[in-house]
């Protein structure tokens, strides 16, 4: 499978480390390593590939084991499939659809903190807590190696033999064993918290039996991380990714928990599927600043430069493909270098009990980046993302339902030459506009008829051309189901939106409200009455919340700043009683000709 295009994109990821992050501004903006042999990698990795061995003799247990392969590719269930370890190292395999249509298998090798480190942080927690019992402290210390590998099918990500360290391409003979499309990488991460819990239990006087607290609780943790992928980019060339990040996070909430609490580090945002904890209960909210900064290099392994340069680059010295950068033989291109700063705040609840759980997690980002690519230009743009997750499960049933609302939006263009330009010319009408994605995916191991019925009926609110089995057995179980719908609103079609008059907004909504003939509602004499057609409280439902939407549209159209009316547009998007409906909206005033539309199911009866 080709996937020249998308893996520039999906690099974001790390195969050396380092111990400080400068604060350069150049593109040279990672600081000298320091230089380690290729042997002594070798060595490490020779101990942790014996270390984990063991650990994945399960994966290779299930993949022997027919019915286990069997149940496993019949559900087709995106996520975790497989993993083993707490202490020490730790081995993954996860399975997620692919944006190209097939399947990706991620297997992860996680070396978290050696037990010297461990029991370290726990004495000095214990210590800390004779003197100020609700203060805890520690360091973290991260790293991840992880193997991307494309399949067609699930069957074969489910098969494929686990990811060994020997693997990795330490030279340009393991470039060459790659197959297109893998990627190589390894995340390091290191830090440290502080957290405060006040025990609202022990303040009050009431007594609970030991290591139940119930209180609010506040977190703040400073971390930096180097990310670095390789990804083999046809027969001779291999790509670089480098990509350094610094957050700060803050969060606070309240919880009951049952844990060892005051004397170890548990993460005050236990989000939805987040692992880590077991409270009953909890509500928070944190906000996160991220500064990344990320470099991608294409170097040609036919030449004798390339080479050393890549081994160098294996050495953990950039010094071989900055040098070569300039050369007019494209030895080494520096393909692209991506500047930004990124907030996020985070909203969570949770109910977790032995049986029952469910959660809700509401995620805003808003990133400003600049993107300049091989030719010089510049590029300056803004990305908002608004997610809604909910889980719950109850007696091993597992409900899964995610929306995601982003919008990209260009800001400003710095053509360096456009004579010198070998990529299509910027498109300056784009700063009057922006480009819109939206996503629904829905996931479900035991979905009755019923559960696909509401399904349908919310496909057709949202517009989505998508369409499920009308004829179903409301009690039947169908198994697994996994549905996912993607719609990406061009340029042209937000400004088809944005300019789009009354007239044009009315008949939408017609559409949009499923009307036999969408017109009915353009003459204002017919809306009243259904305004005030007491006896028919469907027909009231609808025009209350056609109105909310032309509300919103006139909003849009006072406001000045084309990202305030992407972030707006958003927000209400999410809006759980009338986003929906407003989705369809804008599709309808879109255009077909100006949306892509993607969406699959899949699952034992699909």
């Amino acid at each position: 499978m080709k996937r020249t295009t998308t893996k520039i994109l999906l690099l974001a990821l790390t195969l050396i480390s380092f111990n400080t992050y400068s604060n350069d501004e150049s593109v040279n903006h990672f600081p000298e390593m320091q230089i380690v042999s290729l042997e002594d990698q070798k060595r490490e990795l020779r101990k942790i590939d014996v270390s984990v061995a063991n650990k994945w003799r399960g994966l290779i247990r299930n993949q022997n084991n027919d019915e286990w392969m069997e149940t496993q590719g019949s559900m087709k269930l995106a996520g975790p499939v497989f993993s083993k370890g707490w202490l020490g190292t730790q081995v993954s395999r996860t399975i997620v659809p692919d944006r190209e249509g097939g399947w990706l298998a991620i297997d992860t090798i996680t070396m978290g903190q050696d037990l010297i480190l461990k029991a370290a942080v726990l004495a000095g927690n214990i210590l800390l807590s004779q003197y100020f019992p609700y203060i805890q402290g520690g360091i973290i210390k991260d790293k991840k190696i992880i193997n991307i590998r494309p399949v067609e099918k699930y069957k074969q990500a489910l098969a494929l033999k686990p990811f060994h360290l020997k693997d990795l391409p330490l030279s340009t003979e393991g470039v060459e064993k790659m197959n297109e499309g893998d990627i190589f990488n390894t995340i390091l991460t290191g830090g440290f918290y502080v957290r405060a819990g006040g025990g609202i239990a022990n303040m009050i006087g009431l007594e609970l039996p030991a290591h139940i607290n119930i209180g609010p609780k506040s977190k703040l943790t400073v971390r930096k991380s180097l990310k670095v992928s390789i990804s083999k980019s046809g027969d001779q060339e291999v790509l670089v990714s480098l990509e350094g990040l610094r957050e700060k996070e803050f969060g606070i909430g309240i919880g009951f928990g049952v844990f060892f609490d005051d004397i170890i580090d548990l993460p005050v945002s236990i989000g939805v599927n987040a692992p880590g904890g077991l409270y009953p209960l909890l509500i928070n909210h944190k906000e996160k600043k991220t500064d990344m900064k990320a470099v991608v290099y294409r170097i040609d392994l036919k030449t004798e430069e390339g080479r050393e340069a890549y081994k160098k680059f294996l050495q953990r010295d950039l010094t071989g493909l900055e040098d070569l950068v300039d050369h007019e033989n494209d030895t080494v291109v520096r393909e692209m270098v991506r500047e930004g700063v990124i907030y996020t705040t985070e909203t969570n609840f949770a109910i977790n009990l032995i049986f029952w759980r469910t959660g809700h997690r509401n995620i805003y980002t808003d990133g400003f980046f600049t993107t300049t690519v091989r030719n010089g230009n510049r590029f300056h743009y803004e990305e908002v993302t608004q997610e809604l997750l909910d889980s719950s499960s109850w007696f091993g049933s597992v409900e899964d339902q995610e929306e995601r609302f982003s919008v990209l939006i260009p800001l400003k263009v710095e053509i360096e030459d456009d004579a010198k330009s070998n990529m299509q010319p910027f498109d300056e009408n784009m700063l009057g506009s922006f480009v819109m994605d939206t996503t629904f995916l829905y996931q479900d191991n035991g979905a009755d008829g019923d559960e696909i019925e509401g399904l349908q009926e919310l496909m057709l609110r949202k517009g989505s051309l998508l369409r499920l089995p009308l004829r179903v057995d409301d009690d039947k179980d169908y198994g697994t189901l996994l549905l996912i719908t993607k719609v990406r609103f061009s340029a042209t079609g937000i400004r088809k939106i944005l300019s789009s008059s009354e007239r044009d907004r009315w008949l939408a909504l017609g559409a949009a409200f499923g009307l036999p003939d969408p017109h009915k509602w353009l003459d204002w004499r017919v809306r009243r009455r259904e305004w005030e057609d007491s006896e028919n409280n469907r027909k009231e439902w609808e025009m209350r919340r056609a109105k909310t939407i032309i509300r919103w549209m006139k909003k849009i159209d006072k406001m000045d700043n084309v990202a305030e009316k992407a972030k707006y547009m958003i927000k209400k998007l999410a809006d759980g009683k009338t986003g929906d409906y407003f989705h369809h909206v804008l599709m309808e005033l879109a255009g077909s000709d100006q949306l892509i539309i993607r969406g699959y199911i899949k699952g034992q009866n699909f």
